[in-house]
């Protein structure tokens, strides 16, 4: 299959962005420019405050430095002050919903380059799925694994012939492929053991489509242990961060903060506001990690 970007959605920066960086609110916010070139000059990290938004001015500097020699560096800060200044960081999330920066990451990850596959990544793990769709932006990104599940979270076409990889079967089920969701909604079911059940969690969690993370969902009462860095976990702990991909703001998916029992039933309820989904019984004996 070779898919090409649509003719209106060429990824030329910076017009998009410039336009919302123009249309946003008026200069209020931290780090306005001159204290974001400063920072932008030197290797310190950022502390703005947790909550507090950025100033337009001062996120303009990062998106013009991408084209510059300091790419490197202006990635860091766009990623490091926007997800501290995101009020979900209050709670301990690392989130971006600033559209601006959203905006520079996606024309990133939609051309060829050395930080293309950072900028899909921070898009996948960092912003909600809900966002990244409400936006449309002109995001295209190569038919590598990791444009693939960017992708598919995004609801958009990748450019380039698919490989022959696992994420290609998860891309196809977010297209609406029929066949590719049956498949991996089948091996779930049929999954022998955690470590196979863990793999089909993954998979379907890159489809990012409703019915396959509810079908991710409902094993938030899954008893199945798998291996992981030589240690027994929770296959759990794998929903968990399935569903913490599309939803990166919400604490009762953060895969690590998992202490009690409570913690699993906070996610589960979660998991019934956002998806629907419903289950009965007992949770399983509560379980993390071990040996």
């Amino acid at each position: 299959m070779n898919t090409k970007p649509d003719p209106g959605t060429s990824v030329g920066m910076p017009l998009a962005i410039l336009f919302l960086l123009a249309c946003g609110p008026s200069e209020v916010g931290v780090l306005p420019a001159p204290e974001m070139h400063e920072l932008l000059a030197t290797d310190t990290l950022p502390a703005n405050p947790l909550g507090e938004p950025l100033a337009p001015s001062g996120v303009r500097v990062l998106v013009e430095a991408l084209d510059t020699e300091r790419a490197d560096r202006a990635v860091d800060l766009l990623v490091g002050t926007s997800t501290r200044a995101d009020p979900a960081s209050i709670s301990g999330a690392n989130v971006i919903r600033d559209a601006s920066v959203i905006a520079a990451l996606a024309e990133l990850a939609s051309r060829p380059g050395p930080l293309r596959d950072r900028a899909a990544s921070v898009l996948l793990r960092n912003v909600p799925r809900s966002t990244l769709r409400e936006l449309a932006l002109p995001l295209a990104p190569e038919a590598t694994p990791g444009g693939l599940r960017l992708a598919a979270k995004a609801g958009v076409a990748v450019v380039g012939d698919l490989p022959h990889v696992p994420e290609a079967t998860s891309y196809l089920a977010s297209r609406g492929d029929a066949e590719a969701l049956t498949g991996l909604l089948d091996g779930l079911v049929a999954a022998p053991d955690g470590d196979a059940e863990a793999a089909v969690i993954e998979r379907l969690g890159w489809v990012g489509s409703d019915p396959a993370l509810s079908a991710v969902a409902r094993r938030l009462r899954s008893p199945a242990i798998r291996r992981w860095k030589g240690r027994s976990r929770s296959v759990r702990i794998d929903v968990l961060e399935a569903l913490h991909v599309h939803w990166p703001e919400e604490p009762a998916f953060f895969f690590d903060h998992v202490r009690s029992d409570k913690d699993y039933a906070r996610a589960e309820l979660q998991a019934s506001r956002f998806l629907g989904v419903t289950f009965e019984g007992e949770r399983p004996p509560f379980f993390v990690a071990g040996p």
